[in-house]
């Protein structure tokens, strides 16, 4: 028995499941106070689709009930290719919306396989008789053998305000004449006064339509339109037209909205006052600010998107929202920001709205290559390969995301006030953001000729210094954003990294030549040149006292230099495959370097004697590092793992496996609070330290 509800509860459900229409159904059909009502709702429209659903429809219009209820239907749609007999428009007073369209069946799947819709004269006629109440009309997946059939059948429904087109197919070709002439002119009826046209239209059709509604047409839309048509060339001659939507595919190219912006700049109707633009977004290509394989400067793409939002501003209501479709899920907040970026003036009048189709988990895209924490611990940093940025809070919150590069991220470093942060790409660039602002670019360093691999940030703030491909070292002045120093004759190859020294007088560079270079910051001169090595160099690391180095090569050796004499004071090579990383303990007592081998060694650096080798990772080592106390070591690994270890016994307090893929880089916070670390799929983990070791931190 159905249930007795009181009004205030049913009101309430409705009101949460006003979107969700097979609940409000199935709630309707079961409550009694609701159960007439929504007889009603039901009957309101009738989808004919096959050719038993619409005898037995015909049937029910002839008992006691369909005659109580026939005049409550308000809308049909049939389906030509399966009920190609005559509707019983005579039966349904109150019909005024018709919809003739065909499924879209798998056999019909190619255009040529669609069989072509033929309407009898007969019909044609039973519908200019019986059809005077029918208002809007809508056409979909039907195929015809030419145009002269479909004015046919709009001309069947004279009284007719509103028509709906979407793919539709002619497979004959264009048809001129006066026959066509004559059946033109009667399509330009007063009457019309809204025309939908989807994608998949024929653009025969289009043109059709449109040749006849300009005289008339108020509302008009159109989605999928390749070239601006003929029938636009007179401006004047829409002297109706309030309200334009347009629908665009934006894919790899920018010239959809080159198009647009010269259509929205000549196109003025006297009467046209609202202007809707609607962008289905296919390809990432517009965050990256790169089409066609051929990047664009960031100047470049602004004054396209500067030129269509201009071009929109100028009508009286307008309207701008991009859905991003991609393969993947995409970033809502990331497009949101990015899109909001572009088109400044429409966002802060609250007239740009972004949807994404499927919404990507938290996260980067593709390889995280640079986790860094803030001097204050306030922020963590990421940067991958997908050229973006995201800054986290300690509790692994996503506070920002952000296009950084027009192509992939190779490096991240933190100013000591922690406000500015600087990133390094492969678009040759070096940028700095002010995180106090919404990460707004402070400036540009522009000057490396090729890819920029490494960047770091002076002790005391003053400078930035940064190396890449083109085999340079270079310091700017964080005051003015100027460079202050060059360094191009140190390094025959690419340089990988660039590291200063506690006390900021010294900067070491070191790359694929085999050497690290020392630089005196302050003069911007060469000190020394650390050689002997027989590979890449991969990492160096001053001590606290900024007097030794410690380097890291694919020799497969663990070295330390006096910084003042360039003298080796230790080498081991107790190694068995590359060296990765290394790095001195806070109190500078202890080196740890990790490598190919699978393992993280420690080493005594008064004595140069191995101390232990912390061993249980099953893959290739990328990343390791002391704690700020220097009590443990975070190791980071090719086998999806990464490791907490205890300096003192080299025992592991932890294994985190969260990521579901390769270690990239892992990062302790300089409060000792957190451990985060990036992975090859993207994914960025941040961990409270509390939560995993018992003993006082």
């Amino acid at each position: 028995m159905s249930p007795v509800l009181p009004w205030e509860l049913i009101e309430s459900v409705v009101d949460q499941a006003c979107h969700d229409f097979d609940l409000l159904h199935s709630f309707s059909l079961t409550c009694r106070q609701l159960h007439s009502r929504s007889l009603l709702v039901m009957i309101n429209h009738i989808p004919l689709n096959s050719r038993d659903k619409a005898f037995a429809f015909y049937d029910f219009l002839r008992t006691d009930t369909g005659l109580r209820l026939r005049e409550h239907v308000r809308s049909l749609t049939i389906s030509p290719v399966d009920v190609p007999h005559l509707p019983p428009l005579h039966m349904l007073p109150n019909l005024s919306t018709l919809s003739f369209i065909s499924r879209k069946l798998e056999r019909y799947y190619h255009e040529e396989g669609r069989p072509t819709v033929r309407l009898h004269t007969s019909h044609l006629w039973c519908y200019h008789r019986y059809g005077q109440n029918i208002r809007t009309l809508e056409l979909g997946h039907l195929s015809l053998s030419a145009c002269i059939d479909l004015c046919r059948l709009i001309l069947a429904f004279p009284n007719t305000t509103k028509i709906i087109c979407h793919d539709i197919i002619v497979k004959g070709p264009a048809m001129s004449g006066p026959v066509m002439d004559v059946l033109g002119a009667k399509l330009s009826r007063p009457q019309l006064a809204t025309v939908n046209i989807h994608s998949g239209v024929d653009e025969s059709v289009t043109s059709l339509l449109l040749d006849c509604a300009r005289s008339t047409v108020q509302t008009l839309m159109l989605t999928g339109l390749h070239d601006i048509l003929p029938a636009f060339s007179m401006p004047s001659e829409w002297k109706w037209l309030h309200t334009l939507t347009i629908g665009l595919e934006l894919g790899k190219g920018a010239d959809s909205l080159g198009r647009l912006t010269e259509f929205l700049k000549n196109f003025r109707p006297p009467s046209l006052e609202d202007v809707s633009v609607h962008f289905l977004v296919t390809h990432r290509h517009i965050l990256n600010q790169c089409f066609d394989d051929e990047r664009l400067e960031e100047t470049n793409w602004i004054d396209v998107c500067s030129k269509l939002e201009a071009a929109l501003s100028t009508f009286r209501r307008q309207r701008l929202s991009f859905l991003v479709s991609l393969e993947k899920p995409a970033r809502e907040h990331l497009w949101t920001r990015e899109l909001g970026q572009l088109f400044p003036a429409l966002r802060d009048r609250g007239r740009l709205t972004v949807a994404c189709k499927s919404i990507a988990a938290v996260g980067h895209e593709r390889l995280v290559w640079a986790v860094v924490v803030s001097p204050d611990s306030k922020w963590i940093a990421s940067g991958s390969w997908d050229n973006t940025i995201i800054v986290w809070d300690s509790d692994g919150r996503l506070c920002d995301e952000w296009m950084a590069h027009y192509s992939k991220l190779n490096s991240l470093a933190f100013s000591l006030d922690s406000r500015f942060l600087a990133s390094a790409g492969s678009d040759r660039k070096v940028v700095v953001w002010d995180l106090n602002q919404d990460a707004r670019r402070v400036a540009t360093l522009e000057g490396h000729s090729d890819e920029v691999l490494s960047c770091a940030w002076s002790p005391d703030g003053t400078m930035i210094a940064s190396g890449g491909v083109d085999k340079t070292v270079r310091l700017w002045d964080t005051k003015t954003f100027q460079q202050a120093h060059l360094f191009d004759r140190g390094h025959e190859r690419k340089v990988r990294f660039v590291q200063f020294s506690p006390d900021g007088h010294w900067l070491a560079s070191g790359g694929e030549d085999h050497h690290c270079c020392i630089w005196d910051v302050a003069s911007g001169t060469l000190h020394k040149i650390f050689g002997g090595l027989t590979r890449e160099l991969r990492a160096a690391a001053f001590d606290p006292g900024s007097t030794r180095l410690a380097t890291a090569s694919w020799d497969d050796t663990v070295r330390i230099w006096d910084v003042e004499t360039a003298e080796s004071i230790f080498v081991s090579r107790q190694h068995t495959n590359w060296v990765e990383e290394v790095e001195f303990s806070p109190d500078g007592s202890l080196l740890l370097s990790a490598s190919w081998d699978k393992t993280v060694k420690i080493w005594d650096t008064s004595t140069g004697v191995m101390i232990m080798s912390l061993d249980g990772h099953s893959n290739y080592m990328s990343a390791a590092f002391f704690s700020p106390c220097g009590r443990y070591i975070a190791s980071a690994s090719m086998d999806k793992t990464v490791r907490l270890w205890r300096t003192s016994d080299g025992s592991c307090v932890a294994t985190f496996s969260e990521h579901q893929s390769w270690l990239r880089c892992v990062a302790f916070s300089p409060d000792g609070k957190t451990l985060s670390s990036g992975a090859h799929n993207g994914s960025v983990f941040i961990r409270r330290l509390d939560q995993v070791i018992s003993d006082k931190y």
